[in-house]
């Protein structure tokens, strides 16, 4: 595994119960993020991975709108938590660098969402919405970056 790969696992498992008790209830605060994945789940055909799946909120919003979802996440300890949270859905240890999953890897960037969506057409996907959000100061899940969604299907 590489070095940024084990820092980052590192990190991760250090944080993630005091994670799991700050992101507690994020979704209910946030009114976009929670609409852009309904729209996701309305479009959405086959299974569902959750790259980076953390605790599994994302993962059990998904879930409860229909979709056939699982979590993947590097950090043993965030899956431990989502398991935990969460014990119907299945939750796997993995790195979005190396993936079993059939479509390929996954290699994380930040990228500009401009950008994604260029690369997804470019793959031949159909882009249908892409979302950015100001950063979310307020509230008990403040945020420093904007967040950003890219919807897309084949």
């Amino acid at each position: 595994m590489a070095d940024f790969l084990r820092d980052t696992r590192r990190s991760y498992d250090a944080a993630a119960d005091d994670y799991a008790d700050w992101i507690q209830g994020e979704l209910a605060t946030k009114p976009l993020d929670r609409a852009m994945l309904t729209a996701f789940a309305d479009v959405v055909d086959g299974p569902v991975a959750d790259i980076g799946c953390g605790t599994g909120r994302i993962t059990a919003f998904l879930r409860d709108l229909g979709v056939p979802v699982f979590g993947v996440d590097l950090s043993p300890r965030m899956v431990a938590v989502a398991r935990r949270a969460h014990p119907d859905l299945r939750f796997t240890e993995g790195s979005m660098t190396a993936l079993d999953i059939e479509d390929g890897t996954l290699d994380f960037h930040h990228r500009r969402p401009e950008r994604v969506a260029e690369l997804l057409a470019a793959a031949g996907l159909t882009v249908r919405a892409t979302l950015v959000r100001a950063p979310d100061g307020g509230g008990d899940h403040p945020e420093d970056t904007p967040q950003a969604f890219v919807l897309a299907s084949g």
